[in-house]
């Protein structure tokens, strides 16, 4: 392998990990939000919730068919 190849490798790793690293956050935060709207009996909440959680399937399936 060739140093470039090499260094262009360990970035994309470094990216993937970034993203991974976000999408992690994101899970939290929508668990986190969920469990509030559940304990507030928040009907509207949980909806903006949901719809935000469907959204973002969207956004992970597209990161995910670029990594692959």
């Amino acid at each position: 392998m060739t140093e470039h190849t090499i260094r262009a490798f360990d970035a994309d790793l470094q990216a993937l990990a970034r993203m991974i690293s976000e999408m992690g956050g994101l899970a939290e935060k929508q668990v986190i939000d969920a469990v509030r709207s559940l304990d507030r009996l928040d009907v509207e909440m949980a909806r903006r919730i949901i719809g935000r959680i469907l959204s973002g399937e969207e956004e992970a399936r597209l990161v995910y068919e670029s990594v692959v």
